[in-house]
C-alpha cells in the first residue's frame, strides 16, 4: 500500500513540476504579446506606427504629397513627441482591431466612431470631431428610377449597403427598430472604404449608402451628383484607436490635442478638408505667408529684442498688435503711447516716451516682459506664467496679486488662471484680453516665423 502510494505521489508531483513549466512557459509567451507598448516604448524606438484607411479623411497622395486630415493631425503629434510617423494602409485582409492588439501598430486611424462595443475590446483617444451619420444617396432627377428619401422612415425595405460590423451598420440596426420597420442592410463583407462606397452610389452600382457627414462634406466637391443632406442620427464621437493598457500615450496625446485644438493649424485643416472645396495642397505657413505676408513692419525689432531679454518674440508681437495694431505713434486713453500703450508712468520706468523710436518702443517692451517673467517665476507651469503676464499687462500687478490672495481663500489654486484666479477678478474685460492675446501669440507660434 505503501509502494503505491508513494508511485501516486511522484506522478502528481511530476505533473505539478511540469504544469508549472509549461505555466511559466505560457506567461512568457503570453508577455511577449501584451509587452508595454505604451509612450515610453514609441519614443524609445522613435517611430509611431499608425494604420490609416486609404481616404481624403484618413490618408492619400497628392502628386507624391502624403495628406489626409487624420494623417495631418499625427504627423504634428509625432513631432511633438520627437518620433517618426509611419504609415500602415488598411487592405481587405486587414483586422483593425487586432492588428492594434497584437502590438502591430500604436494607433488606428481610419475614422473611427467610439461605439460602446468598440470600448470593451480597444481604447480610444479623446475625439477629434463629432458628427453624425448621413445617408449618401444620388440627387434628384427626372430620369432616376431610385427613390429620393426625405424622410428616415421612408428607408423601409430600401437597400443601403454598408460595411459589417461598422457603425454605420449598427445605426441602421437602431434606426430600424426607431421606425419599426424593416431596413435592408446589404452586408459588405470586406473592408471598403466610406469614399469606395460613395463612387458606388455615384455610379449607380448601389442605391444608398451611409457615412459620417465631416466625410461627406470632404467628398463633396469630387462627387457631385450625391446628397447627404439627411442626418440619420446624433453627433458620435470621432477619434483615433489605442491599446487599452496605453495609458501615459492617451494621457499625453489627449493633452496634447486639447491644446492643439486651439491653434489656428488645427482650424485650417479643418476648413481644407471639411468645407466642400477642392483639398489644397498648401501647407498652413505658405497659405498665411501669402495671404498676409509677414506679421509686421517690425519684425526684426521683435525678434531682436526678444532674444537680448529672454522672451518670446511672438507674445511680444501679440501685445503689441492687440494694443496698437503696430501703430507707433497712437495716443490712446490716459495718455497711453506707442506700439506698447505704455501710460506715462510706466514709460518713464522704462525710459521711453511718445517720441520715441519703435525700436526703442519695442525694447522697452522686452524688457518689461523680461522682468514680468522672472517676477512671476513661482509659477512653474510657462503657459499659465503667460497668462498671468498678460493679466498683470492689462489689469496690473497689484489687482493680479490681489485675487490669488482671494483665490487662496476660497479654496482656488493661485498659480492657475482659468476657473481659479480669472474668477476672483472682477468684471470680464482683464479674462477676454488674456484670452484675445494669448490666442493670438499662439497664432503666431505656430506659424515658426522665421
Amino acid at each position: 500500500m505503501r509502494k503505491y502510494l508513494v508511485i501516486i505521489i511522484c506522478v502528481l508531483s511530476f505533473f505539478m513540476l511540469f504544469s508549472c513549466k509549461r505555466e511559466k512557459g505560457r506567461v512568457k509567451m503570453f508577455s511577449v504579446f501584451t509587452n508595454n507598448h505604451d509612450l515610453r516604448s514609441i519614443q524609445k524606438k522613435k517611430k509611431l506606427v499608425v494604420l490609416f484607411e486609404k481616404s481624403k479623411t484618413s490618408f492619400f497622395k497628392n502628386n507624391g504629397k502624403k495628406m489626409g486630415f487624420e494623417y495631418e493631425l499625427l504627423k504634428e503629434f509625432a513631432k511633438e513627441i520627437k518620433v517618426e510617423l509611419v504609415v500602415q494602409i488598411i487592405t481587405k485582409n486587414t483586422v483593425v482591431e487586432k492588428e492594434l492588439i497584437r502590438n502591430h501598430c500604436d494607433m488606428v486611424a481610419c475614422g473611427y466612431t467610439v461605439t460602446k462595443k468598440r470600448k470593451e475590446r480597444i481604447g480610444f483617444t479623446m475625439p477629434y470631431i463629432k458628427t453624425p451619420q448621413v445617408l449618401i444617396q444620388r440627387l434628384p432627377s427626372k430620369d432616376s428610377s431610385v427613390q429620393y428619401i426625405k424622410d428616415p422612415n421612408e428607408l423601409k425595405d430600401k437597400a443601403i449597403h454598408v460595411r459589417i460590423n461598422s457603425s454605420y451598420f449598427e445605426r441602421l440596426q437602431h434606426l430600424s427598430n426607431e421606425i419599426g420597420e424593416p431596413i435592408r442592410i446589404v452586408n459588405i463583407n470586406r473592408w471598403i472604404t466610406p469614399e469606395e462606397c460613395m463612387a458606388q452610389v455615384e455610379k449607380g452600382i448601389f442605391d444608398y449608402t451611409v457615412v459620417d457627414r465631416h466625410i461627406a462634406v470632404a467628398n463633396n466637391y469630387y462627387f457631385k451628383k450625391l446628397d447627404h443632406s439627411l442626418v440619420l442620427g446624433i453627433n458620435q464621437n470621432i477619434a483615433f484607436g489605442i491599446r487599452k493598457d496605453a495609458e501615459k500615450l492617451k494621457e499625453r496625446f489627449d493633452q496634447w490635442l486639447k491644446n492643439y485644438m486651439q491653434h489656428p493649424h488645427y482650424k485650417f485643416l479643418k476648413n481644407n478638408y471639411f468645407s466642400g472645396k477642392e483639398i489644397s495642397t498648401k501647407s498652413f505657413e505658405s497659405h498665411y505667408k501669402m495671404r498676409y505676408g509677414k506679421i509686421s513692419p517690425y519684425d526684426h525689432f521683435f525678434q531682436n529684442n526678444a532674444k537680448k531679454y529672454n522672451v518670446e518674440w511672438e507674445l511680444l508681437a501679440a501685445i503689441i498688435h492687440h494694443e496698437s495694431k503696430f501703430t507707433p505713434n497712437l495716443i490712446g486713453a490716459g495718455g497711453a503711447f506707442g506700439l506698447m500703450q505704455f501710460m506715462p508712468s510706466t514709460g518713464r520706468k522704462y525710459g521711453v516716451s511718445a517720441a520715441s523710436t519703435p525700436e526703442e518702443q519695442i525694447e522697452a517692451g522686452a524688457i518689461k516682459l523680461g522682468n514680468d517673467w522672472n517676477y512671476y517665476s513661482e509659477i512653474k507651469d510657462e503657459t499659465q506664467r503667460i497668462k498671468f503676464i498678460l493679466a498683470a499687462y492689462n489689469g496690473g500687478s497689484g489687482k493680479l496679486a490681489t485675487a490669488r490672495k482671494l483665490a487662496v481663500q476660497n479654496g482656488l489654486d493661485p498659480n492657475l488662471w482659468e476657473e481659479n484666479v480669472e474668477l476672483m477678478m472682477r468684471g470680464r474685460s482683464i479674462g477676454n484680453y488674456v484670452k484675445s492675446v494669448y490666442s493670438k501669440y499662439l497664432y503666431y507660434k505656430y506659424l515658426e516665423y522665421k
